[in-house]
């Protein structure tokens, strides 16, 4: 377990069931299809004009995730990402 993990099942109360099913990684959303999702609200507000400079630096955390195979983990792999930057 990370140590953004210890802290967030300290802060929300977590058992010991829980974190142990959030190390499963395949528990949540797809790490693929958020960054799919990304690329499309990405796409319209480039149609639109509109700049989401951190919608795109989160679009780039998720490919890295992806690029190293973990793209069926779920957003719990962004958290130990930051985590370990």
């Amino acid at each position: 377990m990370t140590r953004v993990d210890a802290e967030f099942a300290r802060f929300a109360g977590e058992d010991d069931e829980f974190r142990l099913a959030r190390e499963d990684r395949g528990f949540g959303f797809a790490s693929d299809w958020m960054r799919k999702d990304l690329n499309i609200a990405l796409a319209e507000a480039k149609n639109n004009g509109a700049p989401l400079p951190n919608t795109a630096l989160i679009e780039q955390y998720y490919g890295r995730i992806c690029s190293r195979g973990h793209g069926r983990w779920d957003n719990t792999a962004l958290m130990d990402l930051l985590a370990k930057n």
